[in-house]
Formats: structure tokens, sequence, C-alpha cells
């Protein structure tokens, strides 16, 4: 489809005329490509031919999908991230080229992460930590994050699946402090 005509019947062209531009614009708008830049952090999780869903601002209520086809396979230095194309089969005719989409897609966890209450991470100007409680006793154990989705967030550090944390613990909570179990 010709979306922009910059030369018209009668005009002159040719190898001497200066213009600024191209005489036309096509587009294939039978297929869209989404191009989107992944977050570091998400980007070891996606995989191509991986299907994401996506909404359009202009389009509210509506869910698009397409399926991952491309990924640049290189770190943006300036952005920390990678960019990913995205086939769009174009069934409705509301969707147009250049529209602004945000993309949802299915992360595989980090391997080695342990997903615990966002709510139990304390921070510090010096780290982050958990509040772990052995044997009636809390302790600190140092910890950094990972993926967040809603409200669990990825740790890597000291802990085993089957320890107990505090979560919502008061910032003067001290490491050391004996806890009365009710």
């Amino acid at each position: 489809m010709i979306t922009e005509r910059n030369v018209h019947p009668g005009a002159l062209v040719g190898s001497g005329v200066q213009m600024n531009g191209p005489m036309l614009m096509l587009q294939q708008q039978n297929r869209l490509r989404l191009v989107v830049d992944i977050p570091e952090i998400y980007s070891t999780g996606i995989k191509n031919g991986e299907q994401v869903t996506f909404n359009v601002n202009a389009i509210p209520g509506k869910e698009f999908k397409g399926k991952i086809a491309r990924r640049s396979g290189n770190m943006n230095q300036k952005f920390r991230s990678e960019t990913v194309e995205i086939d769009v089969e174009k069934g409705s005719s509301a969707l147009k080229p250049g529209m602004f989409a945000e993309i949802s897609f299915a992360s595989d966890g980090t391997a080695g992460a342990l997903a615990v209450p966002s709510s139990a991470i304390l921070t510090s100007t010096e780290r982050q930590y958990v509040v772990r409680i052995k044997s009636g006793v809390t302790e600190y154990v140092e910890i950094k994050q990972g993926q967040q989705s809603g409200n669990m967030t990825e740790v890597f550090g000291s802990l085993q699946p089957d320890d107990s944390l505090v979560t919502n613990p008061r910032s003067n909570l001290n490491s050391g402090t004996k806890l009365a179990v009710n």
C-alpha cells in the first residue's frame, strides 16, 4: 500500500532534480513487525517462536497476539536491553503501523533463584537482605534481587527452600532477636 506520495502527476523527476526524501513510501500492512527492547534481566527468558500478547493505547480493552521472530543477540549498552522483533498477523484494520504497544510475555524464572514475597526484602544503603528465622532467632541474610512478578521477587543468597522468613519486617528488627511464637 502506498502510504506517502511526494511526487505528483506532472512534476519533474530525474537524476538531476534535487528531492528531499523518496518519491513514494510503501508499506506491507497485512503483516506488521513490532520492535521492542527487552530489559536485560528478562532477555534470557525469551525464545524465538514464543507467543506474546500486547495492547495498544489507541484501542483500549483489545488484546493482540504476535510471535517472537528475531532477536538481536546483543545488549544495547546505553539501555541494557535487547532488541526483539515480533511478527504480528494483522487481522484487524484497527491496528496501524507506527502505533505504540505495551507487551506481556511469560518469562522463565532464573535458575537457582528462590521466590519470596517482595515485602520480605529490606534495603539499606549498603545492601539488600531478608530476615530469616532459625531456631526462634532472627538472622540477616544478604541477597541479590532478580526478576519481579506481582508481589513475588526472585532472590539469590544463602537461603534454602524451607527457610522461614519475616514478611514485612520492621527496619529496627535486629539480627539475633528472639521471637516469641504464638
